[in-house]
């Protein structure tokens, strides 16, 4: 598990991506429980809640979209 979220937080912190902010704030997220005690049930919780995206329905669904989970989010969209 170590292992994934070090690679993760390096992918997070790398000089390519973009600056808009999101991956540092990641980053500070993942920085925060390296090494924790809350490493194991971070990754589940976060394992759980982005499962639905392999499900290759939704992969269909959302690939040929404009959608933007950042904008749903910010809109504050139901799925209901």
């Amino acid at each position: 598990i170590k292992a994934g979220f070090e690679a993760l937080y390096d992918y997070l912190t790398h000089d390519a991506l973009p600056d808009d902010g999101h991956a540092a704030e990641a980053a500070s997220v993942l920085g925060e429980v390296l090494g924790s005690d809350e490493a194991g049930s971070f990754r589940t919780t976060l394992s759980r809640n982005l499962k639905w995206l392999i499900d290759l329905d939704m992969q269909d669904h959302l690939t040929p979209s404009s959608f933007s989970l950042w904008k749903a989010v910010q809109e504050g969209w139901s799925i209901f």
